[in-house]
């Protein structure tokens, strides 16, 4: 399994796995990884550590997030600017 931190780490960790014909799980904070069907993959790659907002505009309704972001912190941040999600 690979702990990606950067961008180079995933697009290292993909190459491998194609160039080795592997299965690859990529997977955040796996809080729903309960969700869905069985993962067959041959190996993991963990963004969790590739967190945090990059940039968000409440008056558009947009945010930018790094893949690993907890759902806890986008709560909280639409929450300051009395927004939601719709699911």
């Amino acid at each position: 399994d690979v702990i990606a931190t950067s961008l180079a780490d995933v697009k290292d960790a993909v190459e491998s796995a194609i160039a080795a014909g592997h299965r690859l799980e990529v997977r955040g904070t796996g809080s729903k990884s309960n969700l869905g069907r069985e993962c067959n993959a041959d190996a993991a790659l963990d963004v969790s550590k590739m967190a945090g907002i990059v940039d968000y505009q409440p008056e558009e309704l947009v945010m930018t997030l790094r893949a690993g972001t907890p759902m806890d912190e986008v709560e909280a941040a639409l929450a300051d600017a009395r927004q939601m999600l719709a699911f």
